[in-house]
């Protein structure tokens, strides 16, 4: 749950909160990836190979992994929601589970 002090969270439209810490790691993520994406940029440039440089060579393997990478969520949650008492089970667990869990700002 998030922190009681309003300084250790971020507020977003008024709605969406998320923990400083975790904002903080995601923005130190992001100029990670932009600065790597930016050197492979240079590089390429730098050596002239930026005309063999083709993103669709990737479309395959990452539609593999996305599909890879669902499948083995579902079927956890699938093992997960079997264990749920009777009473627990239905579309209004699931929906909660789906929205605490992948739809979750610190999560995600």
């Amino acid at each position: 749950m998030l922190s009681s002090s309003r300084d250790a969270v971020v507020v977003f439209r008024g709605n969406i909160e998320v923990e400083r810490l975790t904002l903080n790691g995601s923005i130190i993520l992001l100029c990670l990836f932009a600065a790597q994406a930016i050197g492979v940029y240079g590089t390429l440039w730098s050596h002239d190979l930026l005309s063999h440089f083709k993103p669709s060579l990737y479309a395959e393997i990452l539609y593999f992994s996305l599909g890879f990478v669902v499948f083995v969520k579902g079927l956890s949650y699938v093992l997960r929601y079997t264990g749920y008492e009777k009473p627990e089970r239905g579309l209004g667990r699931i929906k909660q589970d789906f929205l605490d869990g992948w739809l979750n700002v610190n999560y995600i």
